[in-house]
C-alpha cells in the first residue's frame, strides 16, 4: 500500500481530540455491555451505575464533538479535509446516542427473563464490547496507519455476521418460551436497537475504507 499523502502531526491537538472520542466510545460499548450482563443478572443496582456511567460518557463525548468542529475553523490542521473530520466524528456520536439509548431503556424497564434468553444477551454483550474496542482501534489507526486501518474495517463484517446467528436464535428462544406479549415487544426492540448501533459501527468501517483509499491513492 502506498504511503499517505502527508504524515499526521501526532501533537495535533485536533488528533488528540479524535482519540479522546475514541476512547469514550469504546467505553460507551463497554458499558452498554456492563448494562446488558447486569440486566441478564437482575442486578438493579449495578444497572443505575452504569447508567449513569454512560450519561457522564455521552457528556464528554458532546463536549470533544464541539471541541473537534470548533478546531476545523482555526489554524489546527489535518490531514483529512473538514467534510471526513465531520464523518469521523459524527459517527462516533451517532453510535454513542443509540448505545446510550438502549441503556436508558434498559434503565427505566428490565424484565426478568429465563437462562436461555439471558445466555444469549450475555453473548451478543461480550460481542459489543468487541465492537468498542474495534472502534477505538479503528479510529487510532486512521490516525497514523492506514495499512493497519484497512485490515479492521473487515473485522467489522465478521463480527456482523456472528451478531446475526445470536439474534435470530434469541427471537426464536423469546417466541417459543411464550414470553408475555408486552416483554417480547420490549426484547424485540431491544434486539433491534443493538442491530441498528452495528449496522451504524459497520457503515462507519465502510466509510473508513473509502477514506483510506481516498487519501492513500
Amino acid at each position: 500500500m502506498k504511503k499517505i499523502k502527508e504524515k499526521l502531526n501526532p501533537q495535533s491537538e485536533a488528533v488528540e481530540l479524535f482519540k479522546y472520542a475514541a476512547d469514550d466510545v469504546q467505553k460507551m460499548l463497554h458499558y452498554l455491555s456492563a448494562t446488558i450482563e447486569a440486566f441478564c443478572k437482575h442486578d438493579e443496582e449495578l444497572i443505575e451505575e452504569k447508567s449513569i456511567a454512560t450519561l457522564k460518557t455521552e457528556v464528554k463525548l458532546q463536549v470533544a464533538h464541539q471541541d473537534i468542529v470548533d478546531k476545523m475553523y482555526s489554524r489546527e490542521t489535518m490531514n483529512f479535509a473538514r467534510e471526513d473530520r465531520l464523518f469521523i466524528i459524527n459517527s462516533l456520536i451517532e453510535i454513542a446516542d443509540l448505545a446510550d439509548f438502549i441503556v436508558r431503556r434498559i434503565r427505566v424497564h428490565h424484565p426478568k427473563m429465563s437462562e436461555d434468553i439471558a445466555d444469549i444477551l450475555l453473548t451478543v454483550s461480550a460481542d459489543l464490547r468487541k465492537f468498542g474496542g474495534l472502534l477505538e482501534e479503528l479510529v487510532l489507526s486512521l490516525l497514523d496507519n492506514f495499512e493497519k486501518a484497512a485490515k479492521l474495517t473487515w473485522e467489522f463484517h465478521k463480527l456482523e455476521r456472528s451478531m446475526w446467528k445470536y439474534e435470530i436464535e434469541f427471537l426464536n428462544n423469546i417466541y417459543k418460551l411464550g414470553t408475555k406479549p408486552k416483554d417480547t415487544v420490549y426484547y424485540e426492540i431491544l434486539m433491534k436497537n443493538i442491530r441498528l448501533l452495528v449496522m451504524k459501527s459497520v457503515r462507519f468501517s465502510e466509510g473508513a475504507r473509502k477514506l483510506i483509499i481516498k487519501y492513500t491513492f
